[in-house]
C-alpha cells in the first residue's frame, strides 16, 4: 500500500510571489498555485505517521518550465518525499493510462486539484473514478484558494473538496441501484452515516437487492413494503447534513426510475417487471411477473373470488410454496371454464360441502353444503339422495332437471363401483360391468385403479377431483386437457361464475390477450429460462399457442422477443389498473 498523491501543474508567471495560505494544520507558504496545497497533503500524510509514496505530477506543454522549480520546493521542503513523476498532458487519454500504471489495487490517493487547464480537473475525476473501481480509495482531495481582491482582507485558503469527489460516488451508487438493484455502493458510502432514516432506507434497499439477485419472490412482499414506506419517509423529511439532503433528491429520482407517479405513490408489481426489463434483468422480470402479478390483480380487484373459495384454497395453500393469490389465479380463475351448470354446481358444492372438519362442523352446525356432500357420499340412489336433502333451502341447484338427470348417471355409475354395504368391487369386475352397461368413457377414465377410492364416501371428491371421469359422469367434454387452456378458449361465452368474477374494465379481446401472455410466460418462457424439461402436455400447448403469430413455440427465445410481449401486456394491465 502506498499514499500517492496526484496533481495537475500550471505555469510559472514570472510575477508570482510567495503568498500565505490558511488550513487546518496552520499557515503554509507557497509561490505556485499548487505548491501550498502539495505541502498540505505532505504534512497531512506526515500527521498520520504515515509516508508519501509517489507524487504523479501531470504536465502540460505550457507547464513544462514550471517542473525543475517545483521539484526544488519539494526537495527543500521535504527532502524524504520521492521525485515528483512528471507524466505528459497533451494527450488526455495517455495521460489517464500513464497515471494508472503507477497506481495499484490497495493504494490511496490525494489529489491536488488547483493546476492545470479547466479539462485536467476533468481529468483528475476520471482518474479518480477509474482508480475507485480498480479497489483504491480516494483519501482527501484539496485546491488552493486564492485573494485576488487586495480590499478584501480575507486570507488566502487551502480548501478541503473531498466531499465533492465523494458526491460523485454517492451519484454512481444511486445509479448502481437503479441499473441494477445492487445497494453495495450505497451501504458503503453510508457506513459511517448515523442518521436513522438513511440507515432504514438503505437496509430496505439491500434488502430488495438481494431479493431480485437471487430472485427471491416468496420474500418481496414485505421487501417492497418497507422499501416504500422508507422511500416515502425520506422523500418528506427534514435532513441536516449535506450527504442526507443530496441522499433525499436521489430517493426522488429512484422512485422515478421506477415509474412511480402523483396518481400512484408507491412501487408496485408491473413497475418492478418493467424496470428489470429496462435493466435487462430478464429472469427476474418473468419470476416476478409469473409469480407476484397474481397478487397486484387481487388487491386491485381484477379478479373477486367467492368468500366459500377463497376459505377452501386458504386452507389448501398453507402447505404450498407460492402465496394464495397465486393459487386463486392460477388453480382457481383460470381453471374456471365454462362447463355445465350441472357439472359446475356439483363441483362447487363438494368443494364447499367437503370443507371442515368434525368438530368445526358440530360447533357451527352442519350447511347445505355439508349436508349434499354427505348424501352424494352415502346415498345409492336418487330416491334416497331427494329424501336426505328435500328440506334444504338452498333448492336452486341439486333439485333442477339438468341436476336430476346428471345425478342418475352419477348414481349409476356409484352401483357399479360399490357395494350396497359401501365396500368396492373388484377393478376387474367394475371394468367389465361399465362396458355391459355401454359406458365406455366412464371405463376409459377409470382404467387405472388408484382414480377410485375405496371407501365409497369419497367418491364424490373422486369425480371432482380427475378430470376425464368428471366429464365422463356429466356427459360433456371440453376441446383441451389443460383447463387453463379451455378457460381462454371460452373466455368469449363465458358465463356469471359463482366463484370468480373478472374486471370489466377490459374487453374480452384485451382479457383474452392478457390471460394468453400469462399463460405463455409462465408455461413456456419461464419454463425455457429455467431449462425445465417438457412433458406431454406441452405438445397441447405448443399447438394452442403455435397458431398466433404473437408467440414463438419452435425456437430459443430471444430478449427482444420476451421484452416485447411483456412490455405490451404490462400496457394492458395499465390500461386496467389506471
Amino acid at each position: 500500500m502506498s499514499n500517492i498523491i496526484i496533481m495537475n501543474l500550471s505555469s510559472l508567471s514570472a510575477k508570482a510571489s510567495e503568498e500565505i495560505y490558511e488550513s487546518d494544520l496552520g499557515q503554509i507558504k507557497g509561490k505556485n498555485t499548487a505548491d501550498a496545497p502539495v505541502k498540505y497533503i505532505i504534512d497531512y500524510i506526515k500527521k498520520k505517521n504515515e509516508k508519501v509514496g509517489k507524487i504523479l505530477t501531470v504536465v502540460t506543454e505550457e507547464a513544462e518550465n514550471s517542473f525543475s522549480e517545483f521539484r526544488k520546493m519539494l526537495s527543500a521542503y521535504a527532502p524524504e518525499v520521492p521525485e515528483p513523476v512528471c507524466i505528459p498532458g497533451s494527450d488526455e487519454y495517455k495521460t489517464v493510462i500513464d497515471v494508472l500504471s503507477h497506481v495499484k489495487k490497495g493504494d490511496k490517493i490525494y489529489i491536488e486539484a488547483t493546476g492545470g487547464l479547466r479539462n485536467t480537473t476533468y481529468t483528475l475525476m476520471m482518474i479518480v473514478r477509474i482508480l475507485e473501481y480498480s479497489g483504491v480509495t480516494l483519501e482527501k482531495a484539496v485546491y488552493s484558494k486564492h485573494n485576488n481582491d487586495r480590499q478584501n482582507s480575507k486570507p488566502n485558503r487551502i480548501e478541503d473538496i473531498t466531499d465533492v469527489y465523494r458526491t460523485l460516488n454517492l451519484i454512481n451508487a444511486a445509479n448502481s441501484f437503479t441499473s441494477f438493484g445492487s445497494s453495495d455502493e450505497l451501504e458503503k458510502y453510508f457506513e459511517n452515516n448515523d442518521d436513522v432514516i438513511i440507515k432504514e432506507t438503505i437496509n430496505a434497499m439491500r434488502n430488495f437487492s438481494d431479493d431480485i439477485t437471487l430472485c427471491r419472490v416468496s420474500r418481496l412482499d414485505k421487501t417492497l413494503e418497507a422499501l416504500n414506506t422508507y422511500l416515502k419517509t425520506m422523500s418528506g423529511t427534514e435532513l441536516k447534513n449535506k450527504d442526507s439532503a443530496l441522499f433525499r433528491s436521489l430517493a426522488e429520482v429512484i422512485r422515478e426510475k421506477f415509474y412511480m407517479d402523483k396518481a400512484v405513490s408507491v412501487i408496485e408489481y408491473p413497475d418492478i417487471v418493467r424496470w428489470c426489463l429496462d435493466n435487462k434483468l430478464i429472469q427476474q422480470a418473468v419470476t416476478i411477473f409469473t409469480e407476484k402479478m397474481p397478487r397486484y390483480f387481487f388487491e386491485k380487484k381484477f379478479f373477486t373470488v367467492a368468500p366459500e373459495e377463497f376459505a377452501e384454497k386458504k386452507k389448501k395453500n398453507e402447505k404450498s410454496n407460492f402465496g394464495l393469490e397465486y393459487e386463486l389465479f392460477y388453480s382457481g380463475l383460470m381453471t374456471d371454464s365454462c362447463i355445465p351448470e350441472a357439472a359446475r354446481f356439483f363441483r362447487n358444492t363438494v368443494s364447499r360441502g367437503a370443507q371442515g372438519n368434525e368438530k368445526s362442523i358440530i360447533s357451527r352446525g352442519k350447511t347445505d353444503e355439508n349436508i349434499i356432500f354427505e348424501a352424494l357420499g352415502e346415498c345409492n340412489d336418487i330416491t334416497t339422495f331427494a329424501a336426505r336433502t328435500r328440506k334444504l333451502k338452498s333448492q336452486n341447484g341439486y333439485s333442477t332437471d339438468e341436476f336430476a338427470r346428471a345425478l342418475k348417471k352419477y348414481f349409476k355409475i356409484k352401483r357399479i363401483v360399490y357395494f350396497p354395504d359401501g365396500t368396492i368391487r373388484e377393478h376387474e369386475a367394475i371394468l367389465e360391468k361399465l362396458e355391459t352397461e355401454n359406458e365406455p368413457e366412464v371405463r376409459s377414465a377409470v382404467s387405472e385403479r388408484s382414480v377410485l377410492p375405496k371407501k365409497m364416501t369419497d367418491f364424490p371428491k373422486a369425480v371432482k377431483n380427475y378430470p376425464e371421469l368428471f366429464m365422463a359422469v356429466f356427459e360433456f367434454r371440453t376441446e383441451y386437457d389443460d383447463e387453463h387452456l379451455n378457460f381462454i378458449g371460452t373466455l368469449e361465452k363465458r358465463k356469471v361464475s359463482q366463484l370468480y368474477t373478472i374486471t370489466d374494465k377490459l374487453s374480452v379481446e384485451e382479457l383474452k390477450t392478457l390471460f394468453m401472455d400469462i399463460y405463455y410466460i409462465k408455461t413456456f418462457v419461464r419454463n425455457k429460462l429455467n431449462h425445465a424439461s417438457e412433458d406431454d402436455s406441452d405438445e397441447e400447448r405448443k399447438s394452442f399457442f403455435s397458431g398466433y403469430e404473437r408467440y414463438n413455440t419452435d425456437s430459443e427465445l430471444t430478449v427482444t422477443e420476451i421484452t416485447s410481449l411483456l412490455s405490451d401486456t404490462l400496457d394492458i394491465i395499465r390500461r386496467f389498473s389506471s
